[in-house]
């Protein structure tokens, strides 16, 4: 068999990935107002509490307001901004080639009929200090005018609100990404131990029309930080596919590809090299470019002349068959395709050259076990192999259903039900049915009931 199948291939990421979960506002879309989750935490890393507190640590990537993560599912009140006021939004970013490269931002629209002092508060933070290495804010903003852009400061004084400090820094770019920032710093002495508040107004002054200003990334910081991305999966990703791609020939013989496959399989590499080169992808869009390039990656070895481990070139890669002129591709033994067949210690007797069944001589027999049910399972392949294929073929015969694992896949048992009590052709759509095969290297057939059954002409190919 071909050497190809003995490679240890990373599959297809199922939402598996588990991407990060949250709403932002795109065209066509309504906007949806974001929710308080995680403000204690967060407020924690940001705050670096002093005086008789426990020390919080020094600030971390994470402790960037950004709406990638931190920020996006705050729960973000408006307030003074007319009577059809829209709720914070967070939105794609408009403008990515400037100084603010993140991919999503807060989209405030400061309304024609607000007070000239609208606008957003968030609260629920754990009560902090100011100290020096907290008290300079910076924020970065986009509008379409020059005006007053206000910081606010909140704690708990009594029945109400008090202030701490409210600051003004006016923009002096229109039309593209600033950063402004404004010191506390004359507050330290101040007792500040409660605040439980931040208040931002975009447009601090009057206005004659409705003024859509957005901001993004305001952290405690002189010198805010990037949101923490992993990208280790991506970059092996990248390295599996390059090394197929430089591994199979372009042209129409047995194991090369067309030269409009290669060429697409190479763009798809290119974009997902892109998104790792880029500081300011997001794990959302890291963990997005795995899923694009493992599919990419799954096309491209389908479109592989010839079927992976095809030794005869016949469609079909066997692992038994009545037939004795079909060749079998996947051989069993030390340093083949896989190791042996066992019965998962259910007492099970195996007999691979069974020949009383009146329909197809020889079949491979599965006796009724003496443990807790019936099974014959192929053990010991290249973990990952079955991610080559896309359907599973198998004739049974037997009086209950049968049970069929890919183990380790991310459905590794599913229960299969013939038609009728005779023989019966069972054809699977690996990825649907079994999801991730990546750390699959065993195959097995069983039921629970100790009954016996056959089987046969157990194959794989690469269409359905």
């Amino acid at each position: 068999m071909k050497n190809i199948l003995k490679k240890n291939y990373f599959v297809f990421l199922v939402t598996t990935l588990t991407l990060i979960s949250f709403s932002v506002t795109f065209a066509n879309e309504p906007p949806k107002k974001v929710e308080l989750k995680d403000a204690i935490h967060v407020l924690q890393i940001l705050a670096n509490g002093g005086g008789n507190e426990k020390p919080d640590p020094e600030p971390e990537p994470d402790g960037v307001i950004g709406f990638e993560t931190v920020g996006q599912d705050w729960e973000w009140s408006v307030f003074e901004n007319g009577d059809h006021s829209p709720p914070l939004e967070v939105v794609v970013n408009p403008d990515r080639s400037g100084e603010n490269t993140t991919p999503y931002v807060a989209k405030f629209t400061a309304k024609k009929d607000g007070q000239e002092w609208a606008g957003t508060e968030t609260f629920g933070f754990e009560p902090f200090t100011l100290n020096e290495s907290n008290a300079t804010v910076t924020i970065f903003v986009y509008k379409p005018l020059i005006s007053r852009v206000c910081i606010k400061l909140v704690f708990p004084a009594g029945e109400g609100l008090g202030t701490v400090a409210e600051l003004f820094v006016e923009n002096t770019k229109i039309n593209e990404w600033e950063k402004l920032s404004v010191s506390f710093k004359d507050k330290i002495n101040v007792p500040t131990s409660k605040i439980t508040g931040l208040v931002i107004f975009p447009d601090r002054d009057p206005r004659n029309a409705d003024n859509v200003c957005l901001f993004d990334n305001i952290s405690f910081s002189d010198d805010p930080v990037s949101e923490n991305v992993i990208k280790n999966g991506l970059i092996q990703s990248i390295k599996r596919a390059e090394n197929l791609a430089n591994g199979t020939g372009i042209g129409t013989s047995n194991g090369q590809v067309s030269q409009d496959a290669a060429d697409t399989f190479r763009v798809k590499i290119g974009d997902a090299i892109a998104v790792k080169n880029n500081p300011a992808a997001t794990q959302m869009e890291v963990d997005s470019a795995i899923v694009i390039l493992e599919t990419a990656t799954l096309d491209f070895k389908n479109a592989i002349i010839g079927t992976v481990g095809d030794d005869d070139g016949d469609g079909k890669v066997y692992l038994y068959a009545t037939d004795a002129s079909i060749e079998i591709d996947l051989d069993r033994g030390e340093g083949k395709d896989y190791l042996e067949i066992v019965d998962w210690e259910t007492g099970t007797t195996h007999d691979d050259s069974y020949m009383e069944d009146s329909t197809y001589k020889p079949v491979f027999s599965v006796s009724a076990g003496t443990g807790w049910g019936s099974c014959v399972a192929f053990k010991g392949f290249t973990a990952g192999f079955a991610s080559n294929y896309k359907s599973f073929h198998f004739k049974y015969k037997g009086s209950q259903p049968i049970k069929l694992q890919f183990a380790k896949a991310t459905t590794p048992e599913v229960v299969l039900t013939p038609d009728s009590d005779d023989w019966y052709e069972f054809v699977i759509d690996l990825h649907s049915t079994h999801g991730d095969l990546g750390a699959t290297s065993e195959i097995g057939f069983y039921n629970h009931d100790k009954a016996p059954f056959l089987i046969t002409d157990i194959y794989f190919t690469a269409d359905n």
